[in-house]
């Protein structure tokens, strides 16, 4: 079930050995970092050694049907929620199962709304976290779990020995789902962290365990380099970021459109520190392809059956872009998608020289929020004029809008408004996102990556506040705290940083 693959307009120059290195979990393919590589290669068997949890994942999903659970709800950040949320979006729930919901903001008008949206007699959790102490997940389980006093109605997915573990054995959880602790976040779509929610769904495990099994054959050390797509891919886009080519622009299928988002963290967070990496651009506002700069290269993922932008990819080829084209065979193809992707960032990650199964920068801004947290004062926030920041823009400058606000389809208009009227301006690649959620996603390369970036942080100033039980502040006073601890964060990597209020975010994009 693996689907084919096309590079068009750029020279790939794989190399065989890398596959091999890859599969021989040979730490010494990549730079020094925080974590062994070699510790962090376990993905590469899940197709096979994930189908021994099987029976117990379809034993939950079950249960969730027998109980007659409408909702459940993941209160999870990064890669405990993106994978969780692609196959929501994708497959949605099966006949008479319940349908998911990510829960990965902090904004009280968020947290708040959600609740009231959900009937307590209908609604069941997984709570979901790689460490077990990630902050906000555990700020929203405590804030859930006030209001549903029942550990019936609880699961977690986490590594073993985790305080979670251990929490979810005192407080009365139904479930403990413990993955294999040499898989990191992003990297763990194929696991317990993807698979749980899926089952949720009562999505077939199987078939998607299948294509992605076909896809780890295709990536295989003794394929043909020429016809190893993994190896191919990630050779790309490395030696293309290498040359000045960095800003891999995807344009995804609406059949798998939610991919985006995950690959999005996958090479954002593998790929960008040491000043160097790929940018992934992601849903971004189209134009002429005359106007892209010399640092793009493109990425067409599309269903077989689904070739809507064949015109646009033609043009863009004849506009002299590199074009990458990966064909997914069905909703179900997505498990070979998958992990194509993340044996082609291992082997990128291994041609720049960095290690990509650690995230060296993602601490600064949560070190920054508890530093704002504990003042004991209220956060301050500066307001400033975003024009101010991007004036001059261009390629290949990356700019950035991310706000603190509630994601929405009204907010997240403003902020395609704000990329559509920077790349009408520059031709320069746009980011955008959510905070918290791009914290755990693309905040590491914002730090770590390229030095040529601007970012503008947004908050919508909570109007409100919902108490978290246990603490001494709620969440308007820690989503402030994290958007100003990420600005801080930003201006200490030497980056280009402004923050403004919400408000004159979209004056800007309107004027």
């Amino acid at each position: 079930m693996a689907g084919r693959f096309e590079v068009t307009g750029i020279d790939p120059q794989p190399r065989g050995e890398l596959a091999a290195a890859v599969w021989n979990r040979d730490g010494s393919a990549w730079g020094p970092g925080e974590d062994d590589p070699a510790e962090r290669l376990g993905w590469l068997e899940l197709p096979g050694s994930m189908r021994s949890e099987l029976e117990g994942l379809r034993s939950y999903g079950d249960a969730l049907r027998d109980a007659g659970v409408r909702d459940v709800v993941l209160l999870g950040m990064g890669g405990s929620s993106l994978a969780p949320e692609v196959y929501a979006e994708t497959f949605g729930p099966a006949p008479g199962r319940p349908r998911l919901i990510v829960a990965d903001s902090t904004h009280p008008a968020q947290v708040s709304g959600l609740r009231a949206a959900l009937d307590p007699r209908s609604t069941s959790f997984i709570v979901s976290s790689k460490s077990g102490t990630t902050a906000e997940t555990m700020a929203l389980y405590r804030y859930f779990r006030a209001w549903l006093d029942d550990g019936s109605r609880y699961v977690a997915v986490t590594d073993p020995g985790t305080p979670l573990e251990a929490l979810a054995a005192d407080e009365g959880f139904a479930r403990v789902f413990t993955n294999p602790p040499d898989i990191g976040g992003r990297y763990s779509a194929l696991s317990l962290f993807g698979l749980v929610p899926a089952a949720a769904l009562g999505v077939d495990l199987a078939a998607l365990l299948d294509a992605a099994a076909a896809e780890a054959a295709a990536c295989g050390a003794s394929v043909a380099t020429d016809d190893n797509p993994g190896l191919v891919i990630g050779s790309t886009i490395g030696n293309a970021a290498r040359a000045g080519r960095d800003k891999l622009t995807f344009l995804v299928s609406r059949r798998v459109a939610s991919f985006g988002v995950w690959v999005e963290q996958l090479l954002a967070e593998s790929t960008g520190k040491q000043d160097t990496g790929i940018v992934p651009v992601v849903e971004e506002p189209p134009v002429d392809p005359g106007r892209y700069g010399g640092d793009r290269i493109f990425a067409w993922v599309h269903d077989a059956d689904e070739g809507g932008d064949a015109d646009r990819v033609a043009q863009l080829k004849h506009a002299g872009h590199p074009v990458i084209e990966s064909v997914v065979q069905g909703a179900y193809g997505l498990g070979a998608e998958m992990f194509r992707w993340e044996f082609a960032t291992a082997v990128a990650g291994a041609i720049l020289g960095i290690n990509p199964f650690d995230q060296p920068n993602v601490e600064a801004a949560k070190a920054a929020a508890r530093t704002a947290l504990s003042s004991g004062d209220e956060p301050r926030w500066k307001t400033s004029d975003p024009a101010a920041l991007f004036d001059g823009l261009a390629p290949p400058e990356l700019g950035v809008v991310v706000a603190f606000a509630p994601r929405d389809a009204a907010h997240d208009e403003v902020l395609q408004g704000a990329r559509r009227k920077l790349i009408a301006a520059s031709g320069a690649a746009t980011m955008r996102g959510f905070g918290p959620r791009y914290l755990h996603s693309t905040g590491q390369l914002h730090k770590g990556g390229p030095k040529a970036i601007r970012v503008l942080v947004a908050l919508e100033r909570p109007g409100f506040d919902e108490p978290i039980p246990g603490e001494d502040y709620g969440f308007a006073r820690l989503v402030t705290a994290q958007a100003v601890g990420d600005a801080r964060a930003l201006h200490d990597a030497g980056r280009r940083v402004a923050t403004c209020d919400w408000e004159a975010l979209a004056r800007w994009v309107a004027s």
